[in-house]
């Protein structure tokens, strides 16, 4: 079990992490995910011991691993595996020789894992070209197999996937799941493809401006975001906010904005709270459309149609929900940030 409690980073008096606390599990997953600049790598570069931290400390099953500007274990002797966007690979040796790095096949099952690692990330066919001599997508595969193949206890990836084509990515990133939670590894993915995060974690991480802002499931996240940056952060989403949002959920509107995801809303003929629209534009996205439609308020609203699209700009639609729950209430960030402040301090005082 990995943790981190109340870990901070500065450099030239930028603030890389501030009081970052969290817990990995044993065997547990985690997406990452957050603005370029959020403190995404930072986090991990802690983690993996690559960089000192100014407050707070990194634990490992209840070994501290660095404090306040020390490292107490090595990061070699950690027994992490780290996958740089950079594939840092020799250039001028084999793949094999790279997986390898310096390591002997002579241990019980080294060959043998070899080859698995080799099939698991689809390099067996190129096992003996040297690596400058391999596409980028190749080489992030290499790196991948490198990390792998030591087994390590947790496995960091800091956009591992970035050079690799997406039908690729598809296909690997359910193969990497379930090959980690096989043998109960922990690993950290750092990304920005929210898909990615979301397909891959138990949990997902948050990160904006250093700070870790939310932990939750990847179903809870998406579907239950507490304020707007939460929800565009995860996906296209519809945001109504003030009067608009106060007539359409008078019903039960607690707060100054709700946000709907394409996908809950439907095209219907019944009545709703969603009321009369006109579709604008339909875009095709292969296994579904994205429509835009206006309601007679003025109000534009994505929508995510599943199927074929009979109807052309300009028909006429109501619009629904596939549930009155899907409409859900977001917080003002600013208000909740104060009450967060105010609860710190008094964690403070105890």
């Amino acid at each position: 079990m990995l943790e981190l409690d109340n870990v901070s980073k500065t450099v030239d008096d930028q603030a890389l992490l501030k009081r970052v606390s969290a817990r990995v599990e044993a065997g547990e997953l985690i997406g990452v995910l957050g603005p370029t600049g959020s403190g995404k790598t930072s986090l991990l570069r802690v983690i993996m011991g690559l960089d000192n931290i100014d407050g707070g400390e990194v634990r490992y099953q209840g070994t501290t691993l660095a404090k306040r500007g020390r490292q107490l274990v090595a990061p070699h002797s950690r027994g992490f595996s780290m996958v740089f966007e950079s594939p840092q690979l020799l250039p001028f040796a084999t793949v094999t020789t790279n997986i390898l790095v310096g390591r002997r096949l002579g241990d019980a099952g080294a060959k043998e894992r070899l080859s698995f690692v080799m099939d698991l990330v689809g390099l067996r066919e190129v096992r003996d070209r040297v690596a400058h001599t391999l596409s980028g997508g190749e080489q992030q595969r290499v790196a991948l197999a490198r990390a792998l193949f030591v087994e390590p206890k947790l496995l960091l990836l800091d956009e591992p996937f970035a050079a690799l084509d997406r039908t690729w990515r598809e296909t690997f990133v359910p193969r990497l799941r379930a090959y980690l939670e096989e043998r109960g590894t922990a690993a950290i993915l750092v990304t920005h493809d929210r898909e990615e995060a979301l397909a891959f974690g138990h949990r997902i991480f948050l990160v904006r401006a250093g700070e870790l802002v939310r932990t939750g499931s990847a179903a809870e996240i998406y579907g239950r975001p507490r304020d707007e940056w939460e929800a565009r952060l995860l996906g296209e989403c519809n945001v109504l906010s003030g009067d608009v949002a106060r007539k359409t959920f008078a019903a039960h509107l607690q707060s100054e904005a709700v946000m709907i995801r394409p996908e809950n809303i439907v095209l219907t003929s019944d009545d709703t709270e969603l009321g009369n629209a006109t579709l604008v534009d339909a875009s095709f996205r292969g296994p579904h459309w994205t429509v835009m439609a206006r309601t007679d308020d003025g109000v534009e609203l994505l929508v995510r149609v599943v199927g074929e699209m009979p109807l052309q700009s300009g028909a006429r639609v109501r619009l629904g929900l596939r549930r009155p729950d899907y409409a859900v209430e977001l917080e003002r960030r600013e208000e909740r940030e104060r009450l967060e402040e105010f609860e710190r301090l008094g964690e403070g005082e105890k």
